[in-house]
Formats: structure tokens, sequence, C-alpha cells
């Protein structure tokens, strides 16, 4: 049996849970506590299994199929299968060791000192669902999406609900930033932790963006020293 090393800690933004497998790679992560952070892997395997917001291939241009920022978050096609199996039967273990990194970046990102995640990740998904996860990734900090904007961006025609498919399907949320997805109109819809968490989230970067345009430089001298 596998196991999957687990830990919930504090943020600004309520509890947040983290979950890794046994080479350290994240898999879930919730607002919440350990049955919040089950619920959600759960939810997104559903979505998977149900093939929940998966287009046909043929409508993703060839131009978008393979190029960057848009492969697969999980390089082997096998992590898709496996992971429903083991998010199913695996032993959950309280670690705060394993789970530390993840920990450690949350911390950077709610205090301001981190725009970008750097851990390895491994969510169970499609190919569309993974290719979508992606593409969530490659938005900035401190900005947002439509739905329709970032189906353009993966070459779909009128893929917008299949976008909402996916990003609802986001196992690992935040590292993973489906919080920036907005509705054509603006509206902050689709998030599984609440509208509230979501506006608080993107007024926390947009905050952090303008602090930091306004810093003012380092001298040269400083940064040798």
């Amino acid at each position: 049996m596998s196991s999957i090393f687990y830990d919930t800690f504090t943020t600004p933004f309520g509890d947040f849970s983290a979950a890794v497998d046994d080479a350290g790679n994240v898999v879930a992560t919730a607002f919440g506590d350990l049955a919040a952070l089950r619920q959600r892997l759960r939810s997104s395997r559903r979505c998977s299994l149900a093939g929940r917001g998966v287009p046909a291939e043929p409508a993703v241009s060839a131009a978008h199929r393979d190029g960057s920022p848009y492969r697969s978050l999980a390089r082997n096609p096998a992590v898709h299968a496996a992971g429903h199996e083991m998010s199913r039967d695996a032993e959950w273990v309280s670690d705060q060791h394993r789970t530390g990194a993840v920990r450690e970046q949350v911390g950077e990102y709610c205090g301001g000192a981190r725009q970008e995640f750097d851990l390895p990740l491994a969510p169970t998904g499609s190919a569309f669902q993974q290719r979508v996860w992606t593409a969530l990734r490659a938005i900035p900090f401190g900005t947002t999406c439509s739905y329709a904007q970032l189906a353009a961006r993966l070459g779909l025609s009128g893929g917008a609900r299949a976008i909402g498919g996916a990003n609802a399907a986001n196992p690992i949320c935040l590292i993973v930033p489906c919080h920036r997805i907005i509705g054509s109109n603006g509206a902050l819809t689709g998030f599984a932790f609440g509208e509230e968490r979501k506006r608080a989230l993107l007024e926390h970067e947009r905050a952090a963006t303008l602090a930091a345009s306004r810093a003012p430089a380092v001298p040269q001298a400083a940064c040798r020293a």
C-alpha cells in the first residue's frame, strides 16, 4: 500500500492542507483540514473519471498541443491511472517534514515574498485537464484570465465550458492557481473554497504586486556586499 503524507497549517486565508506522495510530489491541496483535503482529492478524481471538461483532441491546434508553457504537469502518462488508485487505497500519514517545502512556500506567498511556486507536482487527471492546469500556472501573479481567454490561449474554439470543467477538477489549489480564472464579465465564479476567499487571494496578489513595484531599487553595491 502506498502512502500519502499530509499536513495542515494556518494561513491568513484560513487553514490550508497539503498532501505529497512517496516521491515528494504534491498531489493535492485544500483550504481546510484533512477531511477537506481528502474530499478535494475525491472530487477531482470523480471529475477526471467522468471525463468532465475533456473535449476531443482535434479541437486543440497542433501549435498549442506541444508548445511551452502548456506541456503536461505530469510527464509520466502512468501518473494519470495510478493516481486514481493511490488516492483511493493509500494510507494517509501526518508528516510535517515531508510537506515542509509546501508549508514554507505557501508561507512566503502569504507574506508577499513569493509570486511563483517551485514544487514538484503530480496531479491526477486526463491529458486535457493536465494541459489546462499547466496553462493555469502560466497566468501571472496579480492578474486574472477569463475562461474564454484561457481557451483561446490553448487553441480551443468555444472551449470556455471545457476550461471550466478542468478548472473545477484541479486538485492542487493555490499552487495551480485556479483562483485566477474569472468569468468574462469579471464575476468571481467557480472556486471550490468560496467567492470571499477567492476575492481575498486576488486582492492579496494585487496588493503584493503594487508593493513590489513601489519598492526602492537596491543599489548594486549593496547587492555585491
